[in-house]
């Protein structure tokens, strides 16, 4: 079972939000983005929509993460201030349904035409 442990919250007045540093520990292989909002959401009560997870580090040779994340007082303070790679990276990812492959039908050879021989003089 994976574990969250807030290290340290700080409030930053100016930029509308509470910045939360956090350790995981138990987990087999460093953790989704997803799965960390899915952790702290448990453990602040916060929305999912104004959480941003800005890093995870995982320790070599141990089964410890850590992190931090960012949770916003309103979902549009959190749009004007992160940079649109950071909101489109923490952007819950659809799962797309898995496709069959088609079977490559032979294709049937056409005959050439043929071609004319041109004489040189």
């Amino acid at each position: 079972m994976t574990k969250i442990e807030i290290l340290s919250k700080k409030d930053n007045t100016l930029f509308s939000r509470e910045e939360i540093e956090f350790k995981v520990t138990d987990s087999n292989k460093t953790p989704s983005r997803e799965d960390v909002k899915n952790l702290l959401i448990a453990n602040t009560k916060q929305k999912e929509g104004q959480i941003i997870i800005k890093k995870i580090n995982s320790i070599f040779g141990s089964n410890i993460a850590t992190g931090i994340a960012y949770v916003y007082k309103n979902a549009e303070i959190m749009k004007k201030i992160e940079p649109k790679h950071i909101l489109k990276r923490n952007e819950k990812k659809e799962k797309k349904p898995e496709e069959k492959p088609v079977e490559a039908k032979p294709e049937e050879k056409k005959p050439e035409p043929a071609k004319e021989e041109v004489s040189q003089k």
